[in-house]
């Protein structure tokens, strides 16, 4: 039972006396306690253009700075990383084969005057093609290239020349020279009694046995006349020395031709107005032996025609005026020349394997040049008097 006491719980449901609303109820009681720990402060904000970047993501680079990974720019004149350099510029091509030709058309045309004129030919030919060459290219500058093309033509011209005249008559002397004689021979052997036996003689040597049979032998021909003419040379002879002289006042020359009367090339005279001097054919010849001698005169003429032993011995020193030619047996050596014409002067050497253009100028002259050994024959050609000394 309940204590009537007592107050007794009161259902909310429950009818009010009076038939009225139920009271509300009461408040919930608030909780009387402190928090765990301090509360963090708020998140700072975003950093300036980065407000929307997802959430680990890193901060831009600061300015003038590249981004993280990336390769910085290279530095000024240089390439960027991985990028091929420009090929180098073509070396522009030089005129190295231009100069060769150049330099060979000279050292040729100056080597196809002299006994190395066969040298000259081999000159003038590179001279050529290196020229040619040259000028296929089309080159800025055409004129060194064509200026040795030019001159590498005249050095193959005039080395072929030349050459031809030096050795059409290169002799070789060896072979002519005297053998032994049998007795100086036996009489190396002992005695085979007790008998004396006279001494033995000596064998006498021709000094002009060397020439008589490089160039033949022949009696002396002399002719006179007036005017041109034609005179028969002597047979046999491959060489020999023309003594002329001449008294007009227009062109006179002397001039060998071959059986078929066409020129040897041995012109040995031609002046205008009087002439006296000797000279040489059959020397230089480049073409058949010669058979006639073709005079050009207006005047008086005189012509003797000698075997080339006939001519005198060079003296040294000596001299004389005008074209002369000599017999020389000696030893090589240097000779000193001097003449006082004003036309050509030449001093050429014929016996060795190719002739010996000792000199060749035009005017006065002074100068040493190398001879070579006898048996030799010198021809002199020149319009004064002139002089020669062993130097």
């Amino acid at each position: 039972m309940s204590d009537p006491n007592q107050p007794q719980p009161q259902n909310p449901n429950a009818a009010q006396p009076d038939g009225g609303a139920a009271p509300p109820p009461p408040p919930a009681p608030t909780p009387n306690f402190q928090p765990a720990g301090p509360v963090p402060p708020p998140p700072a904000p975003p950093a300036p253009g980065y407000a929307n970047a997802p959430a680990g993501a890193l901060p831009p680079p600061p300015a003038g700075y590249a981004a993280p990974g990336a390769v910085p720019p290279p530095p000024a004149g240089y390439a960027a990383v991985g990028t091929v350099p420009p090929p180098p510029p073509a070396k522009k091509k030089g005129n190295g084969l231009a100069v060769a030709s150049l330099v060979l058309g000279i050292i040729g045309v100056i080597f196809s005057f002299t006994p190395s004129a066969p040298l000259s030919i081999i000159l003038g030919i590179l001279a050529l093609i290196f020229g040619i060459i040259t000028l296929t290219r089309k080159p800025a500058k055409r004129t060194i290239p064509l200026t040795g093309t030019i001159l590498g033509g005249v050095a193959l011209l005039f080395g072929i020349i030349f050459a031809s005249i030096y050795a059409s008559h290169g002799a070789n002397t060896a072979s002519n020279l005297p053998a032994s004689s049998p007795e100086s021979s036996s009489a190396a052997q002992p005695s085979q009694s007790a008998a004396p036996k006279p001494a033995p003689t000596k064998a006498t040597v021709n000094p002009n046995a060397a020439y008589d049979t490089t160039y033949g032998t022949f009696a002396p021909v002399n002719q006179t006349g007036t005017g041109d003419s034609v005179i028969a040379l002597p047979a046999g002879a491959k060489a020999a020395i023309v003594t002329a002289s001449h008294q007009g006042a227009s062109n006179f020359s002397l001039n060998v031709l071959d059986a078929s009367n066409q020129p040897t090339g041995d012109l040995l005279v031609n002046t205008i107005g009087n002439y006296s001097g000797v000279t040489a054919y059959g020397m230089n010849a480049i073409g058949n032996a010669g058979v006639n001698l073709q005079v050009k005169a207006d005047g008086a003429w005189n012509i003797t025609i000698s075997p080339i032993s006939a001519a005198p011995d060079l003296a040294l020193p000596g001299g004389a005026t005008g074209d002369q030619v000599y017999k020389y047996s000696g030893a090589a050596g240097n000779w000193a020349f001097a003449n006082q014409g004003q036309g050509n002067f030449a001093v050429i050497q014929y016996g060795g394997a190719i002739p010996n253009l000792a000199v060749n100028t035009i005017g006065a002259y002074s100068g040493k040049v190398p001879m070579f050994a006898g048996p030799t024959v010198v021809v002199v050609k020149s319009d004064g008097a002139w002089t020669v000394a062993a130097g």
